[in-house]
Formats: C-alpha cells, sequence, structure tokens
C-alpha cells in the first residue's frame, strides 16, 4: 500500500479514536495494513497514538480493543506524555487497570519530571495511586528541579489516607523537596493534625531543618497550630531549635500573638530569655508587634527583662547611642502602649529570679525636666510642650512600681529630626534623652545610674520604662 494510503488510514483512526467512535475504529483496525501505533505528526498533540487518545477520553472499550490490536501501551507523546500518565492524573481507574495489566510501566516520566502516581496523589485520586503503587511504583520519585514526591503532595493537598498508603508502601517520611521542605514541615504549614501523626508514627524526624533553618515545630508555631505544635513536642521535638534568623518557636509565636502555642511552648521547657541574631527575645518580639497577650503569657514565665537588643536607642548621643532598647524600648516602635503598660504593671519576679532587684522598695518622689533652648523651628515648640505629657505617662506608669526616683531629664531635638528627613516625623528621631536617675534607698546611700555604663538592672530598665513614656 502507497505511503500516502498508510498515513490516510492512521489519521482516521486518531480521528476517530479522538472522537470515540468505537464501531469505526473496530473497522479501522481489520485492516491489516494499518499501523496501529501511527502518532500525531505537529501540533500540541505531536506523538499521539490512537491509545493515548482512548485513555485520555477514559474509553475503556477503546482502550481494550488497541490493547488487543498490539497498541503500544509504554509509547510516549513528544512530551513524554503516557497512556497510563493521562488516565492516572484523570482519575481514571478502569483505563490505568487495563494499561497495567497489559504491561504498562507505572514510572514512566514526562519531560517535566512527571509520573502518574505524583499526579494521582496530587488530584487525589487514592485507588489509582493505591493500584499504581501495587504495580510496584516508586513512592519516592522526585521531580528533577523542585524535587516534589507524593508524600509531599498528599501532604499540601491534606489527603491522608493516601499519605497513609503511601507510607504503608515504604514513602521515605524525611524526604525532603530543593528547599528542603519535608511532608511534617508541610503538615505544620497547613496544620495537618492527622497527617503529622502518620508521620511521626512512620518514623519522621521533627527536627530536620529545611532552607530557612526551621523545623516543624517552629513553622507550626509560626503559624499558630496549637494542637500540632503539642504533638511536635510530644514527639519530642526540640523547642529551642534556632532558624536561619536566630528565631525559636517561642518568639515566632510571640510575634504572631498565638497565646496558647507560647504557653505550650513554655510548658515544654522553651527558653524564654534566648537571643535571635538581633538580640532579640521572645519579649521583644511581643512587644514591638504589640502583642498584649502574648506579652502576659510570657511575663509569667518571669523572662529577663533587662536583656538589651540592637535597636538604636536615643541615650547619650545624638550621632550614636552607647546603649541598646529592653522589651520596654520596642514598644516604641509602633507606640503599642498597651504592651508598655502590660511590661510595667506586671507582677515582679520571685527572689530566685535574677531580675529580683529590678523594683528597689520605694516610691516615686519626683520629676524634674530641663529642656534646652532651641534655634530651630515653632515645631520645636510643639515638641516641647508635649513632653511633659510624655514624663507624666513614665511618672503614671512607674508610680505603680515600689520605687523611689527623683529623675532629672535634659531634651534635646536632633537636627535630623528638625531638617525634617522622613515625611513622618519617628519619636526615636524627635528626641534625644539624657537621663540620670537617683534611687533613694532607706538603707543606703543614693546609688547614681549614668546611661554610658548602666551599673545595677533596675536603673537599666527603669529608664528603657521612662523612655517608652516619653516616646509615645
Amino acid at each position: 500500500m502507497p505511503e500516502y494510503q498508510l498515513r490516510s488510514q492512521g489519521v482516521l483512526l486518531l480521528r476517530n479514536t479522538a472522537r470515540n467512535r468505537p464501531k469505526r475504529v473496530k473497522e479501522l483496525l481489520q485492516d491489516l495494513t494499518l499501523d496501529v501505533n501511527f502518532a500525531e505528526k505537529a501540533g500540541w498533540y505531536r506523538g499521539y497514538t490512537a491509545l493515548l487518545w482512548a485513555a485520555q477520553i477514559n474509553s475503556t472499550t477503546l482502550v481494550d480493543m488497541l490493547i488487543e490490536s498490539d497498541a503500544d501501551v509504554n509509547h510516549q507523546s513528544h512530551t513524554g506524555v503516557s497512556p497510563v500518565y493521562l488516565a492516572a492524573r484523570e482519575g481514571y481507574l478502569k483505563v490505568v487497570e487495563l494499561l497495567l495489566e497489559a504491561g504498562a510501566k507505572p514510572d514512566t516520566v514526562t519531560d517535566h519530571g512527571f509520573t502518574g502516581l505524583l499526579y494521582a496523589t496530587w488530584n487525589g485520586h487514592l485507588e489509582v495511586a493505591q493500584l499504581l503503587l501495587q504495580h510496584e511504583a516508586d513512592p519516592n520519585l522526585q521531580t528533577p528541579t523542585s524535587k516534589y514526591f507524593p508524600l509531599y503532595l498528599a501532604t499540601t493537598r491534606g489527603y491522608s489516607q493516601l499519605v497513609e498508603v503511601l507510607l504503608q508502601y515504604h514513602a521515605q517520611p524525611d524526604l525532603a523537596t530543593s528547599w528542603g521542605v519535608t511532608a511534617l514541615h508541610t503538615a505544620g504549614v497547613w496544620g495537618r493534625l492527622n497527617i503529622a501523626r502518620s508521620l511521626i508514627t512512620a518514623g519522621a524526624n521533627p527536627d530536620i531543618r529545611n532552607s530557612f533553618g526551621q523545623t516543624a515545630l517552629v513553622v507550626a508555631a509560626l503559624y499558630g497550630h496549637r494542637h500540632l505544635v503539642e504533638q511536635l513536642v510530644e514527639a519530642g521535638a526540640d523547642v529551642n531549635i534556632k532558624d536561619n534568623t536566630g528565631n525559636t518557636a517561642l518568639m515566632w509565636a510571640s510575634r504572631r500573638g498565638s497565646d496558647d502555642v507560647i504557653m505550650v511552648l513554655l510548658q515544654a521547657g522553651a527558653d524564654i530569655n534566648i537571643k535571635d541574631n538581633r538580640g532579640q527575645t521572645a519579649t521583644h518580639w511581643a512587644a514591638q508587634q504589640g502583642q498584649v497577650g502574648a506579652l502576659t503569657s510570657l511575663l509569667s514565665a518571669c523572662p529577663n527583662l533587662t536583656i538589651k537588643d540592637a535597636i538604636d536607642s536615643c541615650i547619650s548621643s545624638p550621632v550614636r547611642p552607647s546603649s541598646k532598647p529592653t522589651p520596654f524600648s520596642t514598644c516604641q516602635t509602633l507606640q503599642h502602649s498597651s504592651s508598655l503598660l502590660s511590661l510595667v504593671t506586671s507582677t515582679p519576679p520571685s527572689p530566685a529570679s535574677p531580675t529580683s532587684n529590678l523594683f528597689p522598695d520605694a516610691m516615686i518622689k519626683s520629676v524634674n525636666i530641663q529642656e534646652s533652648a532651641s534655634p530651630y523651628t515653632s515645631e520645636v515648640k510643639e515638641m516641647s510642650s508635649s513632653t511633659q505629657e510624655y514624663l507624666t505617662t513614665a511618672v503614671n506608669l512607674l508610680s505603680s512600681l515600689p520605687t523611689e526616683i527623683i529623675m532629672t531629664t535634659q531634651v534635646t531635638q536632633t537636627r535630623a529630626a528638625l531638617e525634617k528627613e522622613t515625611p513622618t516625623l519617628h519619636p526615636r528621631k524627635l528626641l534625644t534623652s539624657e537621663v540620670h536617675f537617683v534611687a533613694l534607698s532607706p538603707d543606703s546611700s543614693p546609688d547614681t545610674c549614668s546611661l554610658a555604663s548602666l551599673p545595677s538592672p533596675w536603673c537599666s530598665i527603669i529608664f528603657f520604662t521612662f523612655s517608652v513614656a516619653l516616646m509615645q
């Protein structure tokens, strides 16, 4: 038969199969000269055979008919698509079964690195995935670039039964994507409690870090999934592991205001005084983000409130300060007066605490203000007049503390702020404070705290409380 006639018959087979015409296809297959594996020569479907079309349209009749006519069950199109891949992707269970029984390979890979099992798990086709696994599909096969794998995809979509099936067929629970994300990390993101339980039972390591240095516990705390945090803690997850930025699970929970997660972590032994790469603790973060509930939970664990972070403070030099702020001063960033009040009015720690000497036994006596003369604009006068209000706020807050203090303050305005470097004047750019405290104790002589070197922790805490109140 001439070449053009063979081509014509092949095209007829493809078109009638694609249009799901079993009767006409059967007639064409009776011609012994017909090439049953004739493929499309151009276009998107280049390389498609009649069997590929039959699998795509879910025609078990045509699939069975073509297999009996010796169609190649492992033929792949120009993009690597095979009949099993097409049927598995769409969840055509009977078609997949016919193809596998005819000898189709379960793990044919497309040009993009996807297999039928990967797509079956992504689309939640439980029975199809199980059938592929029964025919020895590899549950740990990964895509070449992102390194996606079936367990990761099933966890992302929340298919708990699929996860169970994959684990039964020896899916590795600690397999990771190209950015180090395991299935347990993904469960932490989405709060998949049942899936996390299955993964842990299968031996998943809760302390594996992703490319950001985060463990599943850190991720779960970041997204506020309390029950999952509890489960990971029970599984032995390290509650004090830091990510690449130095943040722990407790810090992320504090930033997000997840009070219930904070309590779970504290009860599990989370270190409240660990510092991140910027020198900030969980208490710093709660204060900075205005998370009053989180701050209250943290204060119940008696944190060290004198730990200083790396945020510049307006203390002794208008150019480069010599000290760093405490959790109190982080409140100034967003003017979180409620967080400040929570800090200031918190119950003093027990004598066993390292911060038990923060509040000497006395009362506030007076506040003296000395404002420097300024050659600048009338805006200075407005700022100067409001200084009294800030100091009044400071006195009101400090009055709740059993402390006797004489505060003498000289407030100066920085040139940078007055020249309006920024459209909105930031409080820390408006004021440079030189503050001196004199503590009067009944049984000792007055002890002066200089800002350049704060010799006692209670001087430090009172100063920074004052600074925040001043800058609100």
